[in-house]
Order: structure tokens, then sequence, then C-alpha cells
């Protein structure tokens, strides 16, 4: 039970106001259903007199349970308002004989709940709904003291006939001006939010994200690494660190310019993200030297990625008057290694490969791939 507490009171936290007064009003619906049923009894009322009130209680659960697992609410709103202008006001009025203090009360509530809980069509409809229905009831009213001889009764009904529809007309005018305000507002609000979101995370891919090739920084690789070793003695799985490097890169350059250089750079390092992808994560170490960090990968897994990943640069075909290869060393991340260590041993892999004859991946165990 104290669970089942917790996870209304959480889902209610995300409630927007209008949420917030619906549920408010489905509470109160299911209270009053009881208080109703309870004193129905108490005084001798046939059982199924109760009806109404069972319906009732039953719709304002039914709702309020659908409300709190995340369900559309304008489909639930409407029906309960539906009930509540349709069954319980006419209802209502007429069992209580007239426009008494009661019946006075929980229309202008009813009033208030449809100016703020609902918009749009719907709002405009049950307003009219309740309006229409209203007049009627008060004309009802009417004609029925015309034929008593009470003269200061009859003078109260055509009264009430013209004040009651003016005081909801003005009450709702108000209402629906604040209503709307209140959502401009809002939306306002949520378009400001969105807009801080999106310059926040703008300014986060600038501050770990490299300009030109769209990979991480090495600042950001460098924290991630010490964010892995931080727990990597906690970790049930391997961690693998490989550094590759743009085969003859300074004669691409030299040859072709720096454009053609930064294409290549490009190039290479979309075809890394997308061989890596949610293996890991690709940064640039400097130059044309790139970090790749394998997380949760076999051995075996990893031999075959960055085996992947030469393939596919070797296929590039942009370029043609030259072919685009890489080499590159890769070790495990060992809990006891530093983060200069493993980079080390990958990088003495990295030399390895170049000086045989590069296009080459290369172990720590010295073992081609």
């Amino acid at each position: 039970m104290k669970a089942l507490f917790a996870y209304i009171k959480r889902q209610v936290r995300l409630f927007t106001l209008e949420d917030k007064l619906f549920a408010i009003l489905l509470v109160f619906g299911m209270i009053l259903s009881i208080v109703n049923v309870v004193i129905n009894n108490a005084i001798g009322f046939r059982f199924d007199a109760n009806y109404k009130w069972f319906v009732f209680f039953a719709s304002t659960v039914l709702a309020f349970v659908y409300q709190i697992r995340g369900g559309s609410a304008k489909y639930v709103r409407n029906v309960i308002f539906f009930e509540i202008v349709y069954l319980f006001l006419p209802n209502g009025w007429l069992l209580t004989r007239g426009n008494s203090y009661s019946t006075m009360s929980y229309l202008f509530l009813i009033t208030v709940l449809i100016c703020l809980v609902l918009e749009g069509k719907s709002r405009l409809f049950f307003i009219f709904s309740e309006l229409a229905i209203v007049i009627g009831l008060l004309y009802y009213e009417y004609v029925q003291t015309i034929s008593q001889t009470n003269a200061d009764d009859i003078v109260f009904r055509i009264d009430s006939l013209f004040q009651v529809p003016v005081a909801m007309i003005t009450t709702i005018s108000i209402l629906v001006l604040f209503s709307n305000a209140h959502r401009k507002e809002e939306r306002q609000l949520q378009e400001y939010s969105n807009l801080m979101e999106e310059k926040n995370r703008i300014l986060t891919d600038i501050t770990v994200t490299d300009e030109l090739t769209g990979v991480y920084n090495r600042r950001y690789v460098f924290q991630k690494l010490e964010e892995i070793k931080s727990h990597l003695d906690l970790m049930a799985y391997q961690v693998h660190i490989a550094i590759v490097d743009i085969d003859n890169f300074k004669t691409i350059n030299d040859a072709f310019g720096h454009v053609t250089g930064d294409q290549v750079l490009r190039k290479v390092s979309a075809i890394m993200r997308e061989v890596v992808a949610q293996n890991g994560y690709v940064g640039r170490y400097g130059g044309d030297e790139f970090v790749i960090i394998l997380n949760d990968i076999s051995h075996a897994e990893s031999k075959l990625i960055i085996e992947c990943l030469r393939q596919e640069v070797q296929a590039i075909t942009d370029f043609k008057d030259f072919t685009v290869t890489v080499s590159g060393g890769m070790s495990r991340f060992y809990p006891y290694d530093g983060i200069d260590d493993v980079l080390n041993r990958a990088d003495a892999m990295l030399y390895k490969a170049k000086s045989e004859s590069k296009n080459r991946m290369m172990l720590e165990s010295q073992e081609n791939i």
C-alpha cells in the first residue's frame, strides 16, 4: 500500500495544473458518492435509489486510475463532465426542488471546473450545455410557479431566471480569460524551456566534440577513461582501448592540400562512429590519431570491430588520386592499469603495425588481426 501511494505521488507531480484540478474533482466525486450512499441508507432510502452514485463512483475511480497510468485525459474528462452536466446537474436540481443554496454552490463549482480543466471545443460544448440546462430548469420552475398565488415566489423565480444565467456568463467570461492567459503563459514557458534544453545540448556537444571530425575531443576521451578507470575493478566485463592512425596522412596533406586532408579526417571519423556505434566511444587523440574505447566487448568481438573498421576505410572511393587506409593497435584495459599504461601499450602496437606494412590492426599479443 505504501508503494502504491508513493507511485501515485510521483505521477501526480508530473501533472499539469489542469490534470491536478481534474484529479481533485475525481477524488471529490468518489467521496461525495460514498457519503451520499451512506446518508441515503441511514435515512431509509431504497438501496436501488443510489444507482447514480454507484455509477459516478465507478466512473471517477476508473478515470482516476486511467489518469494516474498516463492515459489520454481528454476522452476521460469529456465522459466525466458529460455525466455531471447531463445527469447529476438536472437530477440534483429537481431532487432539491429548485435553485437551493446547495444546488447553486455545486452549479458554480461545475462552472469553475469546466472553464479551468477543459479547453477548446470541449469547453465550449459543456459551457453551452450547462447554460442551456440551467435556463431550462429555471424556466421549468417559473412555469410551475405561475399556477401558484404567492406573488413573491413568482417574482423570485423570474428574478432567478435572469440573474443566475447572467452571473454564470460573467463568471465563465472571467474564468475563461484567466484560463486562456494561464495556458498561453504555460506554453511560452514550455517553449522557453525546450529552447534552453536545446541550447544546453548544443553547448554540451561543443564542449565534448571535436569541431572538425564530429567525434569526441581529447578532453572528453580522457574524462571517459578516468570514469572507466574509477570503477574498472568492479566491472564484470572487458574494456579494450585502440589507437588508430591514418596511413600516410602527412603525404596526403602535402600532395593534395589541407582541405583534402580535412575531408579524409571527416570521412574516416564518420566510418569510425558508424562501426563502433553503441559499442563504445570514438575520440580524436590528436592530428590524424584516434582513440577507440570498446566497452563490454569480448576480445574476439573487439577484433572483429576494428578489423571491420579497417576494411570499411580501405573501401572508401571518394578520393580518386589515392587510397585511404588506417593502422591501429589495441590493448585491454586491466584494473591495475593506469591510463598512460594502456595507451602506451596500444600505441606500441600501432607503431609495430606501421613499421611492418601499414593498413593493418595489431593486438597487444602481437597477433595480427
